[in-house]
């Protein structure tokens, strides 16, 4: 697995990203050729995942026939887009056609901005939004940093958070985003122990 950062360029990034994927297909198709997950993005949502069953999904942004069937499926009444660069405009006609909301959030050009990431979990937060689909543009980094926040909420642990982290975004997980999840869970855990001592002071007292 190769260690990169959000700044690699898109081309040595998309290498790398095609030749994992041709491999995962090909290995997957070989072990199970009658199950539709082992067809990956030729049936699915790319790098599809459920966060929350029934609830909140993730994946990588929907662009063709298949994929947009696969939404019909999930029955999706918000998607939340957080990729940097903007909506591609079949995603656009796709969510106007069927009045879903398209929300973008611009997570950080260089580094992810906690302030976006506190606006992306308000949104997937809301039982009102769901079932919603979170995705960026590959669903291998950012929707991986926004779900990785929404799974320290959840109380999962630093190691579990991180493991689901590097199964979507290999061949190339991105250390600086390591770095964010890794801080973004610690100064969570020292904010729920403080309201925690603050709890029992006011008990006590």
């Amino acid at each position: 697995m190769l260690l990169l950062t959000s700044s690699t360029p898109p081309k040595v990034r998309l290498a790398f990203y095609f030749i994992s994927t041709i491999a995962e297909l090909a290995t997957a198709i070989y072990q199970a050729p009658g199950a539709r997950h082992s067809y990956g993005r030729l049936l699915n949502l790319p790098r599809f995942g459920v966060i929350t069953p029934k609830a909140i999904f993730r994946s990588g942004e929907p662009r063709r026939g298949a994929h947009f069937r696969h939404l019909e499926q999930l029955r999706i009444r918000t998607i939340l887009c957080v990729k940097r660069t903007p909506i591609g405009p079949k995603l656009r006609d796709y969510a106007t056609q069927h009045a879903i909301p398209l929300h973008h959030i611009d997570l950080g050009q260089h580094h992810i901005q906690p302030d976006a990431v506190a606006e992306a979990l308000a949104i997937l937060d809301d039982p009102a939004n769901h079932p919603i689909l979170l995705h960026c543009d590959g669903g291998r980094h950012r929707a991986g940093v926004v779900a990785a926040a929404l799974r320290t909420h959840q109380g999962w642990s630093i190691d579990a958070i991180v493991a689901e982290y590097l199964s979507f975004a290999r061949p190339s997980p991105f250390w600086d985003h390591l770095d964010f999840i890794a801080t973004y869970a610690a100064r969570h855990r020292r904010r729920a122990e403080a309201h925690t001592d603050g709890l029992r002071v006011t008990v006590l007292t």
